[in-house]
């Protein structure tokens, strides 16, 4: 975390706390002990199902905890390209600082790479709540043979992980709209996104937004069936299948370039060849 966040972090609980700046004197004055960090997963050493991963890997996210401080501790830019993005996760296990949703979705990414056959794909969510305070929501939609889940963090635990195991997308996104109304909250919008390459180093940008449901509390469960998994179909076809992390077929070497000043002595050499005399097979019988 750079001095300047962790200063905005020290401002906001200045501004917002009743003791404001003695809170903040004493708190930075007392040692505390260290905290212990929890254990990053690594999936690829894993022997189990590809629902407990996601399990562990929820674990693991649920451990550094939502962040309620006011301030945002990373810095997560949508349109950069996934090879940035995926720096910043691995910062997020190295730091172990609480995180909120849209942290939540690219430390997700990040886990999940290399996972065989998982699909991931971004969810957003909007809400309103008494009709006037709209909010903003996101996690990470995982598809694998067949069932749908999500990955993520959130204020309330209802809202953040779903377990592999809803039949379609709709199930999926009918799950959370119950559990929004369980909170006083009314959907207004749904937006899905792509599944998102396995490459970590790729220059590719996550699409966010590729398939948008307005005033989704109006339509009818069976007209948001039809038109949510006709766009599911169609992204299920151009899914990517993700790729192992570590490749058994060694990479091909490449030849070395040629050197220019070789290939000058080269052509020098072809061309003398060229203007010397060929000499006679038949000897001369007078000396």
């Amino acid at each position: 975390m750079s001095g300047l966040v962790y200063q905005r972090m020290w401002d906001f609980v200045q501004r917002k706390h009743p003791d404001g700046s003695d809170l903040v004197s004493r708190c930075r004055k007392v040692d505390l002990p260290l905290v212990p960090s929890p254990k990053e997963p690594k999936h690829w050493l894993m022997k189990a199902s590809v629902s407990s991963k996601l399990d562990s890997i929820q674990n693991y996210m649920s451990s550094l905890q939502y962040n309620h401080t006011g301030t945002q501790f990373f810095d997560i830019v949508k349109n950069r390209p996934i090879i940035s993005l995926m720096e910043s996760a691995r910062l997020m296990t190295v730091e172990c600082l609480p995180i909120k949703c849209l942290e939540a979705v690219i430390l997700a990414l990040y886990l999940t790479n290399g996972i065989s056959g998982l699909e991931r794909f971004p969810l957003s969510f909007k809400s309103c709540f008494n009709e006037k305070m709209c909010h903003r929501h996101v996690v990470l939609a995982v598809y694998h043979a067949g069932s749908y889940g999500a990955l993520g963090m959130s204020r309330r635990d209802t809202l953040m992980y779903k377990p592999l195991q809803y039949s379609s997308l709709t199930d999926l996104v009918l799950e959370y709209q119950e559990r929004y109304s369980e909170v006083g909250h009314k959907l207004l919008k749904v937006v899905v996104g792509t599944p998102v390459t396995h490459d970590s180093r790729s220059f590719e940008s996550i699409v966010w937004r590729c398939f948008v449901v307005n005033q989704w509390w109006k339509k009818q469960p069976s007209d948001l069936r039809v038109d949510v998994e006709r766009y599911a179909k169609d992204m299920r076809t151009k899914m990517r299948t993700a790729e192992p992390l570590f490749p058994s077929r060694p990479p091909q070497q490449r030849s070395l370039p040629v050197r220019r000043n070789s290939l000058k002595a080269e052509r020098s050499a072809s061309s003398e060849s060229l203007h010397l005399p060929h000499e006679s097979s038949h000897t001369n019988p007078n000396p």
